[in-house]
């Protein structure tokens, strides 16, 4: 967060997006999450903050929508996801909270790939910055995958202004923090920014 302070940009705008309430794996902590770097970003005088919780496929649709437009010449724009995210073959993907995903191949149409979370951002002229605090633990059984999911989202390489953040290095998973306020990576974050 230290990135975006004041100085650095006449116009910044986010979306946070913490999903709890799975169908499948219910998580504690990410609309905590999502509410606290929201207030934060909030307090760092970002122009435009959107707060979104347990959103289905259809609303995390929409929600990236209203990003795109709000991002559109901002001189910074952030998305900060928490929740759960999978991997398969490379490609990483956000989970709605009424996914199902019993075959590999409802991937593509019961989830968010990075990818596409990433180029609605893409009109942000100075700053375009990905924050994902998914916990990876594999809690859909995906029948029909070619090769078992494992651990940890991929390591994905943005080109131009743009950065990803991972809660977890490459191949692990970002703990929820059952009992805890917050997610270790919320937590931490909270430690440094004052959140």
């Amino acid at each position: 967060l230290t990135a975006v302070s004041p100085a650095l940009a006449e116009r910044r705008v986010a979306l946070v997006i913490g999903n709890s309430a799975y169908r499948v794996g219910p998580l504690a902590n990410p609309g905590r999450d999502a509410t606290a770097v929201a207030r934060a970003f909030n307090e760092l005088g970002f122009d435009k903050v959107i707060l979104k919780t347990d959103l289905s496929a259809e609303e995390m649709k929409a929600a990236l929508g209203e990003i795109s437009r709000e991002s559109n010449g901002a001189d910074i724009a952030v998305i900060y996801y928490a929740g759960h995210g999978t991997e398969r073959d490379g490609r990483n993907f956000l989970i709605p909270v009424d996914a199902k995903l019993e075959r590999a191949s409802d991937l593509d149409l019961q989830t968010i790939a990075l990818t596409t979370v990433i180029d609605q951002i893409s009109g942000a002229t100075r700053l375009k910055l990905v924050i994902l605090d998914a916990c990876r633990n594999n809690v859909f059984p995906l029948a029909g995958s070619k090769r078992a999911v494992t651990r940890g989202l991929a390591r994905v390489e943005p080109e131009d202004n743009t950065l990803v953040v991972y809660a977890a290095k490459e191949g692990t998973v970002a703990e929820d923090g059952s009992g805890r306020q917050h997610s270790p990576f919320t937590a931490a974050l909270a430690r440094e920014q004052d959140i």
